[in-house]
């Protein structure tokens, strides 16, 4: 931090430098990203925004950046293997609101901060989530049936993603932190039995459909409650098709699945 600082104090375009995220809550580890904020002056906002590559290679060498949001953050991985990212504001001041704000330089008093208000669950993100699920279950026999072992394990890897994301409104259903952790934020019973139903995960034919059967489960198990609590309609149209054409295609092909995972994985009409 101290390389940032001294080099946006030597450059008279910067206003003020803070931090947010992890490193401003206390809460960082050596895997943490730094989610680095500056402010410039209006007039100095294009050059700035222009030369923002080079301007973070003089703070640490970088071996990747990326632009995003429209040229208003840059996304660095340093040669050290540390992510950065560079956020850039523009005014005289500015309120920066978050859970923390971690102010580094900001001699003339410029930001602000504003506490965020207490984070809600987002219904329409735990619907997304939901549906995403059964959307990548329903094309197992696609991955199964063409031989696309790659896709498969990706397959599987997305379908735990989202059903991750589900259980996640089963515990507290807001994250405070970024989405490289996970472990926190759900509840540990759920925790394991995913970490479990992964356990056996592999690039054969047999493996992928058994570990996307284990996923599929503990959707069937946990789902409903989850949104019942967030009063989100769950999609059971979708998984009753997604099940009976899984398990249809899977029968058709011979696969030589786990059959107590195929029979307990039985089509909910309602």
């Amino acid at each position: 931090m101290r390389d940032l600082v001294e080099r946006a104090r030597a450059d008279s375009r910067v206003l003020a430098l803070w931090l947010q995220g992890s490193f401003a809550t206390g809460r960082a580890d050596r895997y943490s990203d730094v989610d680095a904020h500056l402010l410039t002056g209006h007039d100095d906002d294009d050059a700035f925004r222009s030369e923002a590559q080079i301007w973070l290679d003089s703070v640490r060498p970088m071996v990747h950046c990326t632009s995003m949001f429209d040229g208003r953050m840059l996304h660095g991985v340093t040669d050290e293997g540390m992510r950065v990212d560079l956020w850039m504001h523009a005014g005289e001041t500015h309120e920066a609101a978050g859970s923390a704000v971690k102010i580094l330089l900001d001699p003339a008093g410029r930001v602000s901060a504003r506490a965020a208000a207490p984070a809600r669950a987002d219904a329409g993100g735990l619907a997304r989530h939901l549906n995403e699920f059964w959307r990548i279950f329903a094309m197992l026999p696609v991955v199964i049936g063409r031989d696309e072992r790659v896709k498969g394990v990706v397959g599987s890897a997305l379908a735990a993603d989202a059903l991750a994301e589900a259980l996640v409104y089963g515990g507290s259903g807001s994250r405070n932190a970024g989405v490289k952790r996970l472990n926190e934020f759900i509840p540990d019973t759920w925790r394991e039995e995913l970490e479990e139903a992964l356990l056996d995960a592999g690039s054969a034919r047999v493996d992928i459909a058994n570990t996307q059967l284990r996923l599929a489960a503990l959707m069937q198990q946990h789902g409903r409650a989850v949104a019942a609590r967030h009063a989100v309609e769950y999609p059971e149209a979708f998984e009753a098709a997604a099940v009976r054409y899984v398990r249809a295609d899977l029968e058709r092909l011979d696969v030589s699945v786990d059959r107590g995972l195929l029979d307990r994985l039985a089509p909910r009409d309602h």
